[in-house]
C-alpha cells in the first residue's frame, strides 16, 4: 500500500538526539571496516550529459519501482535486479566472513526505492543482516498490511498528516 502525506507536518529530526545514540553504541566501527556502494541509476535525460551509449538507462525515474532498463537494447535488467545482485554479492560469506550486516539507505526518490524493494524483494539467505533506512523527503510511503488499522486503510502513526 502507498500512502502520501505532507511531509511538512511531521516533526523535525532531533539530531543531538540521534549523535547521542550513536556515540552511545558499544562498538566502535572503523573506516577501514565499512564498505560503501552507491548504485548510480541512469535516466534517459542523462544521455545529455553523464550517460553514454552503452550505460544501463531506465526511463525517468522508473528505477524507482524497479522497472527494467530501457537502453542498451541486448541487455534486461530490472533496478531491483540489480540491488538482489548486490546483496548476494555482499552476503558471499566467502568474500565477507566477517560482514555483519548490510544496511540499505535512501533520501527522496532513493528512499522510496528502498522502501519499495524491501517490501518485494527475493527472500535471500542472510536475511537477518539486511537493514533498511529510509531518511526524508519521501512523496509515498509503503506500509505493509498488518500496520493497517480498522477500516480506515490508514497507518495510526501518521494520522495527522492530513
Amino acid at each position: 500500500m502507498l500512502f502520501s502525506c505532507d511531509l511538512h507536518s511531521l516533526p523535525a529530526v532531533d539530531f543531538k538526539q540521534m549523535d547521542s545514540a550513536l556515540k552511545s553504541y558499544s562498538r566502535e566501527v572503523a573506516y577501514k571496516d565499512v564498505s560503501i556502494m552507491a548504485p548510480c541509476y541512469l535516466a534517459e535525460m542523462d544521455l545529455a550529459g553523464a550517460a553514454t551509449a552503452d550505460n544501463i538507462i531506465f526511463g525517468e525515474t522508473t528505477w524507482v519501482s524497479g522497472h527494467k532498463n530501457v537502453a542498451p537494447a541486448n541487455v534486461e535488467v530490472s533496478a531491483y535486479e540489480v540491488m538482489d545482485e548486490l546483496i548476494n554479492y555482499y552476503l558471499d560469506t566467502t568474500k565477507f566472513p566477517a560482514l555483519e550486516a548490510v544496511m540499505f539507505a535512501g533520501h527522496s526518490a532513493g528512499g522510496q526505492m528502498t522502501q519499495r524493494y524491501a517490501a518485494l524483494k527475493k527472500t535471500s539467505a542472510g536475511e537477518d543482516r539486511l537493514h533498511y533506512w529510509v531518511s526524508a523527503n519521501l512523496s509515498l510511503f509503503v506500509f505493509p498490511s498488518s500496520l493497517i488499522v480498522s477500516n480506515r486503510r490508514s497507518p495510526t502513526q501518521v494520522l495527522s498528516c492530513g
